[in-house]
């Protein structure tokens, strides 16, 4: 068996300059993390959107704005009962259907795009000093 130094090269963050992870408060570590909390789950109702946690924190389809309930919480004597399927996760999530339409309104979404125009424009700045 043959040992050897073996050398691994990172390239460092363009926000943050770290090479192993990101420091504290870096903006694209916030992206990342903000990425990974959003949910895109498919839609069982129009089958093409893409079902997000809104801003009443209901599940929304963003295509054609269902809400969802897991709570129990609704707004008809008789809810249809559905399911989500979060293929991420391996779960099935049973809901309820609200006959009132959501607002489209993603907070996580909103956040996640106000970093990335943050970032566009600090990126558009450091490359005019250059």
């Amino acid at each position: 068996m043959e040992m050897g130094i073996g050398i691994m090269q990172t390239l460092p963050c363009p926000v943050c300059g770290a090479h192993d992870g990101h420091y504290d408060g870096c903006e694209k570590a916030a992206m990342e993390e903000l990425r990974e909390r959003i949910v895109n789950l498919p839609c069982p109702k129009c089958g093409k959107g893409k079902v997000g946690v809104n801003e009443t924190d209901y599940y929304e389809c963003r295509s054609c704005h269902t809400q969802f309930s897991t709570s129990g919480i609704v707004d008809c004597a008789d809810p249809e009962r559905t399911q989500l399927l979060d293929e991420r996760h391996d779960q099935i999530i049973p809901v309820l259907v609200l006959q009132r339409k959501g607002d489209g309104k993603f907070p996580l979404d909103q956040a996640l795009e106000e970093l990335r125009k943050r970032l566009a424009k600090r990126s558009r700045t450091s490359r005019r000093k250059r």
